[in-house]
């Protein structure tokens, strides 16, 4: 029998984990846990847990030993996942909108994705933008374009409008 770390659940975790999964309401990884903690107290093995809950070995294993070095709470939350910090702030972003919305350079019609980036690489300290990053601040979020009133087509058909009339992408279908 291999079992790595010995979990050993007081009466008062196991009436929490235990209402947990009858909520309901948890998320399915939040489940999985609760129901990897049960299993380990009763005494089944890394591998019958696995099996049982329809787990990885190496996701039984990390359960036990975050409950083992810290407390239910450590295991059945999912720690803070790694991201990359916003390339602009939300007064940058502003900028970036009023740059947009102003005039475009002499000799062009309109402000291009390129040309809007090389133009907050003048107006800030940053070194580089690309067009990607100018792209994602400028197209609203669906949810958000949706709350402030936009992208209502004329059929009904539910879409973000770009300034110049056109449609982004589709987001749903109307209700």
């Amino acid at each position: 029998m291999n079992i790595r770390d010995h979990v050993e659940l007081s009466e008062a975790e196991r009436c929490e984990l235990t209402a947990l999964l009858g909520s309901g309401k948890p998320y399915a990884r939040k489940i999985k846990r609760a129901q990897i903690l049960l299993a380990a107290d009763s005494g089944l093995s890394d591998e019958e847990i696995a099996a049982a809950v329809a787990v990885g070995g190496s996701t039984v294993y990390r359960t036990k030993r975050r409950f083992v070095e810290g407390h239910l709470e450590a295991a059945l939350n999912e720690e803070p996942r790694a991201g990359a910090d916003r390339k602009m702030t939300s007064n940058e972003e502003a900028l970036l909108v009023a740059t947009a919305c102003s005039s475009p350079p002499e000799g062009r019609a309109r402000w291009t994705l390129e040309l809007l980036a090389g133009a907050m690489v003048k107006l800030t300290d940053h070194d580089s933008l690309s067009r990607e990053t100018v792209r994602r601040r400028l197209t609203p979020e669906p949810s958000q374009a949706l709350a402030e009133g936009h992208g209502v087509h004329p059929q009904g058909r539910r879409r973000v409008r770009r300034p110049h009339g056109g449609c982004a992408r589709p987001l749903c279908r109307a209700a």
